[in-house]
């Protein structure tokens, strides 16, 4: 998240393909978050934090 964090500005021009390369960059598995982000698995969760996050102001 620090990483992401970091490099906001970037992640306004470039979305998807800077977290795929900070993925990379951490050693993460960049096919399979490639991939999560192509079928949504995890929108509901996202979603729900956003919705917290909203409530709580």
């Amino acid at each position: 998240m620090e990483a992401v964090l970091a490099r906001t500005t970037e992640l306004e021009q470039r979305g998807e393909e800077l977290l795929l390369d900070v993925a990379r960059e951490l050693g993460l598995d960049a096919d399979e978050l490639d991939t999560a982000l192509i079928d949504g698995r995890h929108i509901l969760a996202v979603d729900a934090d956003h919705a917290e996050g909203k409530a709580i102001g």
